[in-house]
C-alpha cells in the first residue's frame, strides 16, 4: 500500500509568522497540505485541520520548541476546495460498493 503524508500540529514551523507559511517545509518535502485521490474503489480526502495562530510575542520571537499556539480548524479556501472536490460524491451519487474516507493529522489546541 502506498504511503501518504498528512500534516499535523508537529509538522508546523513555529518560526513562521502565520498559518499561511507554517507548512512551507512540509509542502516542500511532501507536497500539498490537503489533497484527494482514488485508491481502488475508495475516494480518500486528506485535510489540513490545524491552524497556526503564531505566538503572543510575534514571529521575531517565536519559540521553535513549541511556544506558538494552534487550533483545530479548516479555512475558507480549503472548505471551498473540499466542496468542489466532493461535489460528485454526494451520498446519493456514490456508486454502490464505493467508499469515501478522510484523513487528518491533528487539530487539538495548544498554548
Amino acid at each position: 500500500m502506498p504511503w501518504y503524508h498528512v500534516p499535523g500540529n508537529h509538522d508546523m514551523n513555529y518560526l513562521a509568522p502565520d498559518d499561511a507559511e507554517s507548512l512551507l517545509s512540509f509542502r516542500r518535502h511532501f507536497g500539498p497540505a490537503y489533497y484527494s485521490f482514488d485508491y481502488g474503489r475508495t475516494h480518500v480526502v486528506v485535510l489540513d485541520t490545524v491552524e497556526y495562530l503564531g505566538t503572543s510575542r510575534g514571529a521575531a520571537d517565536a519559540d521553535p520548541l513549541g511556544a506558538g499556539s494552534y487550533r483545530g480548524a479548516i479555512g475558507e479556501r480549503q472548505l471551498a476546495w473540499l466542496a468542489a472536490c466532493t461535489s460528485p460524491w454526494s451520498p446519493r451519487s456514490i456508486p454502490p460498493r464505493r467508499a469515501s474516507m478522510s484523513a487528518t493529522g491533528g487539530g487539538s489546541s495548544s498554548s
